[in-house]
């Protein structure tokens, strides 16, 4: 069954018809680039790839078939938004006191993709659970929608991975934040950093600037260091067994942005056992040295510039 997203007519008359998953991969990929800059890409990348996973059911697809046939619809009369926020709680979070790396991730997720057409209310007027009320308003549609969804767009296998990857992004920032901010910070960032995401936005500019000074200033704790061939392959089997690029940034002695780099330099374009971009020290070795390499000759080469300008 074929799941329109989106739609517009050409000028032949016809329609041209974006899917769900066509949809959900694009913002993916949109968010993922402008979330690299501070070290949350894949994060980003989750978010874009499940925030319409609400879309993938029956009412919806006749929904935007009335539009297309010109009929009147109720704008909003198909609640979507909030599937993939009952996915990530469902599976990924443990009601309870303890709130652990996978529940804050679990919860932000859900609000990134829950609020991606717009901030609501937890409470309404009524002393009623908006919330709650949008994550179960029909359990059947949610079954069809993730079945459809695993089946066409993510697998629960790729799902996961990228859950995990979401959570080795994220621990060093709930770490930073518990150490430097207060309670009122922690509720700034848990309600409002990727209120930022949202797709098809992505336009906040103070979440942005936060994020990097505050990458600077843990960078700066930690002393500079050059990876040598061994520490990449006590990387490369750290990261094979599934430990977090915090716990490797540790062992190293680096901050965990040098291990993100690192895995990115190193990056074979698979993934691994686990369901993680599979990391060859070899190769990360090797670019490091090349771009060394070319910074060493851009220098040179501007050194001479200058020289025979004088």
């Amino acid at each position: 069954m074929l799941y329109p997203a989106h739609f517009r007519k050409a000028a032949d008359g016809t329609w041209e018809i974006q899917t769900v998953p066509e949809h959900n991969r694009n913002a993916a990929e949109i968010s993922s680039q402008r979330f690299r800059r501070i070290h949350l890409s894949r994060v980003a990348y989750l978010a874009g790839l499940t925030h319409d996973l609400g879309k993938m059911c029956t009412p919806f697809q006749e929904y935007m078939e009335k539009i297309m046939a010109g009929q009147p619809v109720q704008r909003g009369s198909v609640i979507h938004a909030h599937t993939a926020a009952r996915f990530f709680l469902e599976r990924f979070h443990t009601p309870g006191a303890f709130c652990s790396t996978q529940d804050m991730t679990a919860e932000l997720l859900a609000y990134a993709t829950g609020a991606h057409h717009g901030l609501f209310d937890c409470v309404d007027e009524r002393h009623s659970l908006g919330f709650s009320r949008r994550l179960h308003w029909d359990d059947a549609l949610y079954q069809e929608a993730l079945e459809a969804f695993t089946e066409q767009c993510a697998g629960l296998d790729e799902l996961e991975g990228l859950f995990r990857q979401a959570c080795d992004e994220l621990e060093p920032v709930y770490g930073w934040i518990n150490v430097h901010d207060s309670n009122e910070e922690i509720f700034f960032w848990r309600n409002s950093i990727f209120n930022a995401e949202e797709v098809s936005r992505l336009s906040s500019a103070y979440f942005f600037s936060r994020r990097r000074n505050e990458v600077n200033e843990m960078e700066a704790t930690v002393q500079r260091k050059t990876l040598t061939m061994e520490d990449r392959k006590i990387l490369a089997e750290m990261w094979a067994a599934g430990e977090r690029a915090a716990v490797i940034a540790v062992k190293l002695g680096v901050c965990p942005a040098t291990v993100y780099k690192e895995l990115e330099r190193g990056y074979t374009g698979a993934l691994n056992e686990l369901s993680r971009p599979a990391y060859d020290p070899a190769r990360g070795q090797a670019e490091y040295q090349r771009r060394l390499r070319n910074r060493t000759r851009w220098r040179r080469n501007k050194e001479e510039l200058h020289g025979s300008e004088a």
